[in-house]
């Protein structure tokens, strides 16, 4: 429902051209015990291609090496 309701605010309200948006998953690497977010992947797929948009390009992986707060 975060997502649907993220994607509401960036399109509807604030006007961001769906085509420059991107979302990121998170996919652990090597020995993080963590789980591959399936949901949220799905979520996001489904909301890109719903806006003609390939999913395989606009939702991108990424694990603990990627997000800010970690490096």
């Amino acid at each position: 429902e975060a997502i649907e309701w993220a994607w509401e605010l960036l399109v509807s309200e604030w006007k961001f051209p769906p085509s420059r948006l991107y979302a990121t998953v998170y996919k652990p690497e090597g020995n993080d015990p963590a789980e591959f977010d399936q949901e949220a992947h799905d979520a996001w797929s489904a909301i890109f291609t719903k806006a003609g948009l390939d999913p395989a390009v606009h939702v991108v992986n990424g694990g603990k090496k990627d997000n800010f707060w970690m490096m």
